[in-house]
């Protein structure tokens, strides 16, 4: 599994930012027809994106809230979703009202 570390560097704890953990590994995460989509760079290595593939299922109903936006926007991170209260954070756990 990926980790949180990943977003944040320095092992800060707080919330984590699926799509961006992703992106870091050189993913281009998309939604299409309802389905999460992965892209790699040619250099991303074969293990690496098969725990990105992992890594998006477990938070598939995340990201779809995320990538959801018209086109031309830009997709809403984590805080955004948390401040207008479409996604919880307790107990270290997102949580979908």
């Amino acid at each position: 599994m990926l980790t949180s570390k990943v977003a944040y560097g320095s092992g800060r704890k707080g919330l984590t930012d699926p799509l961006a953990v992703l992106r870091s590994k050189g993913a281009e995460v998309a939604l299409e027809d309802g389905c999460i989509r992965l892209r790699f760079e040619r250099s991303v290595r074969l293990d690496i994106r098969k725990r990105c593939y992992a890594y998006a299922a477990h938070f598939e109903a995340l990201l779809k809230l995320q990538l959801d936006v018209p086109p031309g926007e830009r997709p809403r991170t984590v805080q955004q979703l948390v401040g207008v209260g479409r996604v919880l954070w307790r107990a270290g756990r997102f949580v979908l009202p």
